[in-house]
């Protein structure tokens, strides 16, 4: 025991997190509530239309979570919320595009209706191509995905989504989603000048530098050559960050990168 009395003092200190609130397009309505909060506290978006145009559904990594424009949870992790909206019309194009399971030569293609609509085409084709006069044409889907294979790897690929409403109507095709497939070997790939990564091969830390207007939270994963995810993040520096390579094994790897509804891949090596 101590020669005399003790007093001890235990500090705490509470965990922040960032609530990101973002929208599917800035002209067809607003959100706000999100920043900076402590664990526990109650996060309150919303979500407004501007006049022509309709809330739909606020989705977080793809997935819908509520359809409430003004959405309350609490708060215990980072999370970046999207609200999307649609024109308002009777027959309004699908939103939230995206894509996931993505390999070397396919992919598996997601949409959300923005009403009633239970019936889809899908134009697709390399990244750039003319809507008017080429791309493949899938008509009559009625699932909310498609899976497209026979792809190129490491190649940039376009796809846009409309709904039939009936025979004599169809809405407009969704804004266009930007994909690119996997690529194996040594050479990266990517549009030029929009992301740089060094050093590579690299033992300890991997920067990675991006060019351009970034306005969304930026989605990382390192995939190794069988699809395992080793592992994955996301970063709000919209610019330049670093990722901790000291406990992956040695050997190819794949750096998968998610923003502005683009995806990219490039190749890195572990030495």
């Amino acid at each position: 025991m101590p020669d005399s009395n003790v007093t001890l003092t235990a500090m705490f200190t509470l965990y922040e997190y960032t609530i990101t609130d973002t929208t599917n397009n800035s002209d067809f309505g607003s959100t706000w509530g999100g920043g900076i909060f402590n664990y526990g506290d109650t996060c309150f978006l919303t979500a407004e239309p501007f006049e022509g145009y309709k809330f739909v559904v606020w989705t977080e990594d793809g997935e819908e979570v509520s359809y409430d424009p003004y959405y309350q949870f609490e708060v215990e992790s980072d999370r970046d919320l999207v609200g999307n909206f649609a024109e308002d019309v009777n027959c309004s194009s699908p939103i939230n595009l995206y894509v996931d399971e993505l390999t070397e030569t396919s992919a598996l293609l997601h949409w959300t209706p923005s009403g009633d609509e239970e019936e889809w085409d899908l134009l697709w084709g390399k990244t750039g191509f003319d809507t008017i006069s080429e791309g493949e044409l899938v008509s009559g889907l009625v699932d909310l995905s498609y899976f497209l294979d026979g792809l190129n790897a490491g190649t940039g690929y376009d796809y846009y989504v409309r709904a039939i409403c009936s025979d004599e109507e169809s809405s407009r095709w969704s804004n266009v989603f930007t994909f690119t497939t996997w690529y194996v070997g040594i050479n990266d790939h990517s549009e030029d000048g929009v992301i740089e990564i060094y050093p590579n091969p690299t033992d300890n830390f991997l920067n990675i530098s991006l060019d351009g207007n970034i306005d969304t939270p930026i989605k990382y994963s390192i995939i190794n050559t069988m699809g395992a995810v080793q592992f994955e993040g996301k970063v709000t520096d919209y610019k330049n960050f670093s990722i901790n390579m000291l406990g992956i094994p040695h050997g190819l790897y794949f750096l998968h990168l998610n923003f502005n509804n683009k995806s990219y891949t490039r190749v890195l090596i572990k030495k």
